[in-house]
């Protein structure tokens, strides 16, 4: 008793201090051990079922739960929401996706962790397991068949684009008969482009892609001039990407060699002709084909173009011939198609 009160006696400063750093600190220690704890039940369904991960694959498990929440509210999830899983693993994200949304379409490849994944998530009707490899499957059949058991959405004011002039309803089908649906994945480091790549591509993309990938990669996708890359003007072309945080490899198991990084991208709502991005991702192909050489060589050579003709065309874009590829802006890179010489200007949409 009387060592109590000398340790209450120690708080000159009142109570009201003293026990709301006694309340963090020990809401901080209940985190950390509520974290241990789930990590360690999963780690022991994993060795029940005597699961061996596939380097090849790639096949490193989110074990942090604090991540995995902060996954979710990048996702900005809505309960109407249809939500493409890619990797689900385990099914620890799944369920969480699946709390906050009307459906979440899990694509997992590993038919081993098929069988988990219709025992773990069997409460949840709303979660569809599809066995399968992401970049074979054809999302708009999968969208589409969901889509058609969802009814359209009221078309109201608040749902106009200006950019585009197009109606973008908040769920349901648009009038050009799109589905709205966000990406959730953790993406294994040999799939990461390709993946993307293959959803910023498709006729009816995401609105959202919420992605766990290496930081490295993370880092490369949301560069600035001067550091720029083929990969970051294809992202920000099409999508505004973020780095929302950065995941310490202690977070997985098993654990990478690397950090990874959480990055959003906010798809924009473009309507693109076919014709124009074919031309504008010749042209960065182009620019990039050489990244250590000048950016007049590389246009010159890959596009068969004279050195004169490369000189005006880089000078009417403000563009000196002697930059690299990787000092310009993805405008940059637009304005070059739209004056592309010798052929018909392709306008980008404003």
């Amino acid at each position: 008793m009387h060592k109590g009160k000398t340790e209450v006696g120690k708080n000159k400063r009142g109570n009201k201090k003293g026990n709301k750093r006694g309340d963090e600190g020990g809401n901080k220690k209940e985190n950390e051990r509520g974290n241990k704890n789930r990590s360690e039940n999963l780690k022991s369904l994993i060795n029940e079922c005597n699961f061996e991960p596939k380097k090849h694959w790639g096949q490193n498990f989110l074990m942090d739960k604090e991540v995995l929440a902060d996954i979710v509210k990048t996702a900005d999830l809505k309960k109407s929401d249809v939500v493409l899983e890619i990797g689900p693993g385990f099914g620890v994200l799944t369920k969480e996706l699946a709390k906050k949304t009307s459906k979440v379409i899990a694509v997992e490849k590993d038919e081993r962790l098929i069988k988990m994944l219709k025992r773990g998530l069997k409460g949840f009707k709303n979660v569809e397991i599809i066995h399968g490899d992401i970049l074979k499957i054809n999302i708009k059949n999968v969208i589409a068949s969901e889509g058609a058991k969802r009814p359209s959405a009221a078309i109201s004011d608040d749902n106009y684009n200006n950019t585009t002039g197009l109606l973008y309803p908040t769920s349901g089908r648009t009038r050009n008969d799109k589905m709205y649906y966000k990406v959730v994945a953790n993406l294994p480091y040999y799939i990461t482009s390709p993946v993307i790549r293959k959803f910023l591509e498709e006729k009816n993309p995401p609105k959202l892609m919420v992605l766990m990938v290496q930081k490295e990669v993370a880092e490369r996708i949301c560069a600035k001039p001067p550091k720029m890359s083929l990969l970051s003007v294809a992202c920000q072309f099409y999508a505004t990407p973020e780095i929302v945080r950065i995941v310490k490899k202690e977070s997985f198991w098993p654990k990478p060699k690397v950090d990874s990084a959480i990055i959003k991208l906010k798809i924009n709502n473009l309507q693109l002709a076919t014709e124009f991005r074919e031309q504008f991702f010749k042209i960065v192909k182009a620019g990039f084909s050489s990244p250590r050489k000048q950016l007049k060589n590389n246009l010159k050579r890959k596009l068969k173009l004279d050195e004169k003709t490369v000189e005006d065309w880089l000078f009417k874009n403000n563009i000196q011939p002697i930059q690299r590829s990787e000092t310009l802006l993805v405008e940059d890179w637009i304005n070059l198609t739209n004056s592309f010489p010798l052929s018909t200007p392709l306008q980008a949409p404003q």
